[in-house]
Formats: structure tokens, sequence, C-alpha cells
């Protein structure tokens, strides 16, 4: 199902076994912390190859619990006290005992001084047996609180999300002009290569009905030699009109997209001379391309 990436510990190790390469190029250093059976040695080697490590709730979303760190020390008292907090014993069951611990990226690429991240959707369809990805070419930007100082470990400085963020910036529009020309058009190439892959490992099923359609959300940085890493895939994601930089027409040419590629291939058999065909067909792929 949509958990094969959806989850943070599952991105990580069904693409690193099905496609390393993949894996190697666009993805950081990560490993899963099962709170009911410390492995001390595990999380020790980790901290000590990367120095500076992201910690990670499995199934939390929007920030929640996350910090950072730089000695093992107090990564081990934090990580104790949870266990406590959860009374993770592994006689039962309980989702705030399972985290990821990554390598915490420490050459980004600024925007206004801040670190930042940008959200990207792609529509997964299951239309009549079959799988399609589309992946949704504009992004938004959501950048930090504060400017970005690389040894300080703060959340205000290393933390992006919507609620910090209060410039409107978009991807790719905005970056035309702080990214050379050449570099830009490699990352929406590798933009495009990275979500392919990811596509591939979905395997989700309709539930309850033949045909179904989902919005899924990733968060994209990029570093300051302009390659790219993912840092996660959701499906909990937010529809803020910022992050779809809308007007009118750009919602009206997205909706007539998604409709195109979902509704219509179900409940319009023929319609070749359908007005609204011919506006879907003048603005096929224009927000949407196929994976």
């Amino acid at each position: 199902g949509k958990e094969t990436v959806t989850l943070k510990n599952n991105l990580y190790k069904n693409m690193k076994k099905e496609y390393p390469k993949i894996y190697k190029k666009y993805f950081v250093g990560q490993i899963e912390i099962d709170l009911n059976k410390l492995q001390l040695k595990k999380i020790k080697k980790f901290i000590d190859k990367y120095k500076v490590v992201i910690l990670k709730p499995i199934f939390g979303f929007s920030g929640s619990g996350i910090k950072v760190f730089n000695k093992y020390d107090i990564l081990i008292k934090h990580l104790k006290k949870i266990k406590n907090n959860n009374n993770c014993n592994d006689i039962k069951w309980k989702k705030n005992c399972y985290w990821v611990l990554s390598e915490y990226i420490q050459n980004p690429m600024l925007i206004k001084k801040k670190k930042f991240h940008i959200r990207i959707f792609m529509l997964y369809t299951y239309i009549n047996n079959k799988k399609e990805g589309y992946l949704y070419k504009k992004g938004t930007v959501l950048h930090a609180k504060n400017d970005y100082k690389k040894n300080i470990l703060n959340k205000n400085i290393s933390n992006s999300h919507l609620k910090t963020t209060i410039f409107k910036i978009y991807y790719p529009n905005n970056f035309k002009k702080i990214i050379p020309e050449n570099k830009l058009k490699d990352i929406k190439k590798n933009m495009k290569k990275l979500f392919k892959h990811c596509f591939k490992l979905l395997d989700v099923k309709c539930i309850n009905c033949k045909n179904c359609f989902e919005f899924f959300g990733a968060d994209i940085m990029i570093l300051k030699d302009y390659n790219i890493k993912i840092l996660e895939f959701n499906d909990k994601i937010t529809y803020y009109p910022q992050f779809f930089n809308f007007n009118k027409t750009n919602y009206k040419n997205l909706i007539n997209n998604i409709f195109k590629l979902t509704i219509d291939k179900v409940y319009i058999k023929d319609n070749k001379n359908n007005k609204d065909n011919k506006d879907n067909k003048d603005n096929k792929n224009k927000l949407l391309i196929k994976l």
C-alpha cells in the first residue's frame, strides 16, 4: 500500500532495496530506532559517522517530535526519556516507540540566508486496473524562522515549516535568478527521476471501489552544489492556496487536469466534442507531467 513510501522508515528501506543507485544519489543516511530494544552500538556508530543527526518519529507529521543532536550522550538520554514516558517494553505496540535517525544535511542551499525545503506534489491514479503517476511542476518553499548558522543546533534555524514561512517563494519560477539555467534544468530532471522511482514503489489498490486517486506531497532539499535530497513522502498534506501559487486560472487548470486524468476516464466514454474536454486538452500537462 501507500505505506511503502509514506512511512519514514519504509521509504528509505524500500528504495535502498529496490533501487540502490537512486537511494545513494537522492537520500541521506538513516537508521531505524525501536525503543523496545534500544541498540546503543548501532546509534553510536551512526552519530560518529555523521556527527550531526536528526531524530524523527516514524508516525509523526507537521514537524512533531523532531530534534537535532550532535552529542551521543544527550541523544541517548532523550531516547530513554521517550522510552520511559511511553512504556516501550515490547509487550504492547505503541506508535511513539518507533523512530528514525537521519543524517543532518549541513551543506544546504539557502534562500534569504535561511534553510528551506520545497514541497512538491504527485498525483497517483489507479484507473481501470492501471496505475499512473503525475508530477505537479510547481512547488512551494518552506523556510526556517531564523538565518542559518552551521554549528548552531536550534529548531528556529534547522526546522522549516509552513508556520515559520513568511516569504512567498515558488519553484521553479523564483529560482531562475538564483540558480544557473543549466543547474535548474538538472534539478528538474532529477526531480522527475526521483519521483518516478517513488511512484514505482507505490502499489496502492482501491478499497471498496474499482478506481481511485490520491495526491501525495514530498519534501525536497537543494544542496549547495545543486544536487537534491528527499526528506520524506507524505499522504497527510496541506491544501493551503499558497502551496499551489494559485490564481483562479491555475486552480481551474489543475482541477481540469486532475479530472481529465481520473474522473473523466471513468465516467466520460466519448467526450471528443465536449467543450470541457477541449479545455482539458488545451491545458493538458501544463501543470501535471506524466512520470
